[in-house]
């Protein structure tokens, strides 16, 4: 559910939702992800799912593993089905674990796009059905979403990821903020202590552009 929530964000979603639906014995019965942002180039779909281990992302802001975001939804379901809306076309895109290098993509009528998407100028939504495994429940999940996308989030305030409606929040940390000027190149820094440690990763140093983005 990262990797596909982290295809979101690099794809320059400014909203994400991530939705898990239980049954009466809290068993998982399906996941949706939602994402508002560029879509998915249908017309190069091998490009998007057929490179399992290898991935076309370059750019130090793009956070997807290495291409296997999208088809790692085998872990936790049999099928995975995206609608997604780029470039003014819609499309769906089907996958079956038990074939996985099979892909089933279509171009659709607007009348045939998911719900989610009709009022959206793009986007995305995958969801997961005939799920394999149950998911930790919500408790225990909103924590480990907490560690992998706090810090992203706490430096793209403008981002929202939500886990079943709940906003992810940032750990608690402490900011300042300050500018300084390089050679007459002026640069604003945050500087981000976490109460807690996130993750067993050490300091980074992130430099963003006038866009927010990751250069390095």
């Amino acid at each position: 559910m990262f990797e596909l929530a982290w295809n979101g964000l690099d794809a320059n979603a400014t909203e994400v939702k991530v939705n898990i639906e239980t049954n009466e014995m809290d068993g998982t019965e399906a996941v949706e992800v939602f994402d508002n942002g560029d879509g998915i180039d249908f017309h190069n779909i091998q490009d998007n799912f057929a490179k399992f281990n290898d991935s076309s992302k370059s750019d130090a802001d793009q956070h997807g593993s290495h291409g296997r975001g999208r088809l790692a939804f085998f872990r936790i379901s049999e099928n995975a089905t995206w609608f997604t809306k780029h470039n003014n076309e819609n499309a769906r895109i089907k996958v079956c674990a038990s074939d996985i290098k099979d892909f089933d993509g279509v171009s659709i009528d607007e009348s045939l796009q998911h719900s989610s998407l009709m009022q959206e100028p793009k986007g995305t939504i995958v969801t997961l059905s005939n799920c394999e495994t149950n998911l930790p429940p919500h408790e225990v999940l909103l924590p480990k979403f907490t560690i992998e996308f706090g810090w992203y989030l706490a430096l793209n305030n403008k981002k929202t990821l939500t886990l079943n409606n709940d906003p992810v929040p940032v750990p608690e940390h402490d900011l300042k903020e300050f500018n300084i000027s390089v050679e007459d190149n002026d640069f604003g820094l945050k500087v981000i202590r976490w109460h807690s440690k996130p993750t067993s990763e050490k300091s980074h140093y992130y430099l963003l552009n006038k866009d927010s983005c990751v250069i390095t």
